[in-house]
């Protein structure tokens, strides 16, 4: 059960950031009419467009860079969360007979953990022009 439960919340924050890598901010076209035209329509002279010809803006990028940066920072603490809830789980289950193999298993584990996250944020988050 709470296997089940962490994936679904580690499923959950890999949603969110697929989301939030998906949004767009909206921008005012007109104070009268109210209407409301996204970033990729409107090409206004206070829009930074980039060398590559979309009119992606630079805080657009960065903020985009930031919460994906935070997805996977937070799913990687649920991951690590939900094998420190297997290992104690497996502890209880085994009495303590195979104490020693679990936690080297867990901290090898929690180690690849860290490193598969830290290597997406650095292609994903850091490494981008």
């Amino acid at each position: 059960m709470l296997g089940r439960a962490v994936l679904f919340a580690v499923l959950l924050s890999w949603m969110w950031g697929n989301l939030a890598m998906a949004s767009e901010p909206m921008k005012p076209a007109s104070l009268i009419s109210g209407e409301l035209l996204s970033m990729q329509v409107s090409k206004q002279v206070g829009d930074i467009v980039d060398a590559g010809g979309n009119g992606e803006s630079e805080t657009h990028r960065v903020v985009r860079g930031r919460i994906i940066g935070l997805a996977i920072v937070f799913s990687g603490l649920l991951l690590l969360l939900g094998l420190s809830f297997v290992y104690l789980r497996l502890d209880h289950a085994t009495r303590g007979f195979h104490s020693g193999r679990l936690q080297l298993l867990a901290a090898f584990l929690g180690l690849l953990i860290v490193g598969i996250c830290f290597f997406f944020l650095n292609q994903i988050v850091l490494m981008r022009p």
